[in-house]
């Protein structure tokens, strides 16, 4: 490339920045009133000093991003990190003649927001669907070891917190004495028979 032209004041290429630093460059005017650059002098030419007629610049690249089909992608609402403990039973502790009815209660902090919501498992079993109340009554809880489990579930189903604790339920025998300080309990001997004097 050893002529380039400047047509209507503008450049045909950025080579000749370039170009400008390596060789001189000259200009003039031609017949028809169009001013053209050369590196090769041409009758009448003018030698172009830099920071004179002919200013320079440097053009940064520019990455432009695609956007996706999903489009822009939003950073997730921050969740609630909830403190659950289970209130009753307590963990290792002994119930005796519940009658097969045990009331679960729980504490939490903060209190639940959105959709979630508890869910109370006996011995692995959900008892009832998902609620927000921090009491559930349980039925059939016989004499053995069971564990409570207690969940804090999302609308989603997903499982944000769990506490579990183990208890027994014991039921005293008719056959064994009741222990020390129960009431004494009254058997019916049957209908009283007259005896004959």
């Amino acid at each position: 490339m050893r002529g380039l032209l400047l047509l209507g004041g503008l450049w045909a290429g950025l080579g000749l920045v370039g170009l400008a630093f390596a060789q001189p460059v000259y200009t003039w005017v031609g017949h028809n009133g169009v001013r053209h650059y050369s590196d090769v002098p041409h009758p009448g030419a003018k030698r172009v000093v830099l920071g004179g007629e002919l200013s320079t610049f440097s053009v940064k690249p520019v990455r432009l991003g695609i956007m996706g089909r999903q489009g822009v992608v939003r950073p997730a609402a921050k969740r609630n990190v909830y403190r659950l403990a289970i209130l009753s039973p307590t963990n290792r502790q002994s119930l005796f003649n519940i009658g097969g009815i045990l009331t679960a209660s729980v504490t939490l902090s903060p209190p639940l927001e959105g959709g979630d919501a508890l869910r109370y498992l006996l011995d692995g079993k959900p008892q009832g669907g998902a609620t927000q109340a921090t009491s559930q009554v349980l039925h059939q809880v016989w004499r053995g070891t069971h564990v409570l489990t207690v969940e804090i579930v999302s609308a989603q189903g997903a499982v944000l917190e769990t506490r579990s604790v183990t208890f027994y339920v014991h039921q005293h025998s008719i056959l064994a004495p009741p222990p020390f300080g129960a009431a004494p309990s009254i058997r019916s001997a049957g209908p009283i028979k007259a005896i004959p004097h």
